[in-house]
C-alpha cells in the first residue's frame, strides 16, 4: 500500500472513531505535503475511498502554498523582490550605489543569504558579528574596501528591506515563516483556526523556522505528523539520509511510519549500459513501449528518476506515443528550452552585425 493511501486511510478511521470530536469531517481537515503532486494522489485515493457518497474536499497544501496561505500576505516572485532590495540599497548608499546590472548578481545572494537567515530563526546580532569579522581585515585593496563596507550596512539594508516590505504588505517564504513562529508564540491570534486539525505528511527534512512552526502547532494539539522513514535511515547513526529523522524533537520510535521496506520488499533490479546519455532516454522509450504493452496503467506505475535536469526534453522526446497521461514533478532551465536557443542565436546575430557596422565606420 502506497504512504498516502495509508495516511488517508488512518484519518478517516479516526474521523469514524470520533478522535477528532463528533462534528469534524474531512473537508475541516488540511493535508500539507512537501509538493503538490502529493496532494493529486490523495484526492485520488479520497474519491476512490468514499466513492459512494458526497463529499467536500479538504484543503490541500504544498509547504510552500500553506505558509502562503496562512501568511495572507502577498509573495512577489524572486525578480520583484531583488528589484525591492535593489530600491532599497540605493536609498542606503545614495551616489555610491552600484547600477542594477551589477547589483544583480549580488542581489541574488543577498536575497537567498536572507531567506536563509529567517527559515532557520537566526538573530540579527548575526549581521553586527559579520560586520565585526570583515572589519578586521585592514586590506587597503578598492575591492575589499567596498565590500567591507557594504558589510556594515548590511544589518541597515536586511531591515529597511523588510520594514518596505511590510508597508505593501509583501513577503517572502522565510520572513512569512519567522513571522507565523513569533504569532503563535504571542498568542495575538491563530491564522490555523480555521482547521480542526491539519496533517503534515510525507517531509524527510524541515528547516530551523518549519521545525518550529510545527512543534508549535503538535503543542496546540493541532497538528498531526505522519513520517515516511525506514528503519534502515533510522537506526543507523551512519546513514547521512536519516540525520534530520534522528534530531527532531517531532519524530520518536512510536511516531508513525517507521518501516522496514528497502530490507524486506522484494526488489528486481535491471541494469542496462549505454553509450552517452541520450542513449539513455532512447533505452528507456524501448522498454516503456515493452511495458505498455504488459500493462494498461503504466502511467500510474512507473516513475522515472533523471539524474541530470539536461535530460528532460529528450526524455520527453523519446516517451512512446502509445503513452498519453504523464506527469511531470520536475523544472527545467529555460536555457535549455528550443525556444531559447533559437532567441540566442537571433539576438548574438543581431549583435554580431551591429559590431560589424561598427568595425566598418571605425576603419
Amino acid at each position: 500500500m502506497s504512504f498516502i493511501k495509508k495516511v488517508i486511510d488512518d484519518i478517516i478511521i479516526k474521523i469514524d472513531n470520533g478522535d477528532f470530536g463528533e462534528d469534524c469531517k474531512l473537508s475541516d481537515i488540511a493535508f500539507v505535503f512537501p509538493t503538490r503532486r502529493a496532494g493529486l494522489y490523495l484526492k485520488k485515493y479520497i474519491l476512490e475511498k468514499e466513492q459512494d457518497k458526497p463529499i467536500w474536499s479538504p484543503d490541500l497544501f504544498s509547504i510552500s502554498d500553506f505558509i502562503q496561505e496562512v501568511s495572507k500576505k502577498n509573495f512577489p516572485d524572486k525578480l520583484t523582490l531583488i528589484f525591492e532590495l535593489y530600491k532599497t540599497y540605493k536609498n542606503i548608499l545614495n551616489k555610491n550605489a552600484k547600477s542594477f546590472d551589477k547589483f544583480y548578481p549580488w542581489g541574488k545572494i543577498i536575497l537567498s543569504d536572507f531567506n536563509d537567515i529567517d527559515q532557520n530563526l537566526i538573530d540579527q546580532k548575526i549581521f553586527s558579528e559579520l560586520g565585526e569579522f570583515s572589519n578586521t581585515d585592514n586590506s587597503t585593496s578598492n575591492v575589499l574596501k567596498t565590500y567591507n563596507d557594504f558589510m556594515q550596512d548590511l544589518s541597515i539594508l536586511y531591515n529597511d528591506f523588510k520594514e518596505n516590505l511590510e508597508n505593501s504588505n509583501s513577503t517572502y517564504y522565510g520572513l512569512a515563516i519567522r513571522e507565523l513562529v513569533f504569532t503563535l508564540k504571542s498568542q495575538k491570534n491563530n491564522p490555523f483556526s480555521r482547521w480542526k486539525k491539519i496533517v503534515f505528511a510525507g517531509f524527510n527534512f524541515l528547516t530551523k523556522g518549519e521545525e518550529k512552526l510545527l512543534s508549535i502547532l503538535k503543542e496546540q494539539e493541532k497538528g498531526i505528523f505522519y513520517w515516511d522513514i525506514d528503519e534502515y535511515f533510522y537506526s543507523d547513526n551512519n546513514q547521512e539520509a536519516g540525520t534530520f529523522f534522528r534530531s527532531s524533537n517531532l519524530i520518536n520510535n512510536s511516531s508513525k511510519w517507521i518501516g522496514d521496506e528497502l530490507k524486506t520488499s522484494k526488489k528486481n533490479i535491471n541494469i542496462i549500459g549505454t553509450p552517452g546519455k541520450i542513449g539513455q532516454t532512447k533505452v528507456m522509450g524501448n522498454l516503456l513501449e515493452n511495458f505498455s504493452k504488459e500493462n494498461t496503467n503504466i502511467s500510474d506505475k512507473t516513475a522515472i528518476i533523471l539524474s541530470d535536469e539536461n535530460l528532460m526534453f529528450p526524455v520527453l522526446n523519446s516517451i512512446p506515443s502509445t503513452i498519453k497521461d504523464i506527469n511531470i514533478s520536475m523544472g527545467s532551465p529555460i536555457k535549455n528550452s528550443p525556444p531559447y536557443s533559437f532567441i540566442f542565436l537571433i539576438l548574438n546575430s543581431l549583435i554580431e552585425q551591429e559590431e560589424n557596422a561598427l568595425d566598418v565606420y571605425k576603419f
